[in-house]
């Protein structure tokens, strides 16, 4: 690694203010990504038109793979 990519050394209260703000926006994002998560679970359900666990009903609702062979 060249000198240039190091990061520059600094004295401990810098490295504490620093450390601080970051610590402070890996909060603000967390706090960001549980309020859409908890969006996304309060949104709407809708029924799926088959489940794959019903198809032995009705097969022809799931397409097969080409590879698949027929039975």
């Amino acid at each position: 690694m060249t000198a240039k990519a190091l990061p520059p050394v600094v004295d401990t209260e810098t490295w504490q203010r620093h450390l601080g703000e970051l610590r402070a926006r890996e909060k603000a994002a967390t706090r960001e990504l549980d309020a859409i998560a908890a969006q996304r679970r309060r949104c709407r359900w809708s029924r799926c038109p088959t489940t794959p666990w019903k198809a032995r009903r009705a097969r022809s609702a799931w397409p097969r793979s080409s590879t698949a062979s027929p039975s």
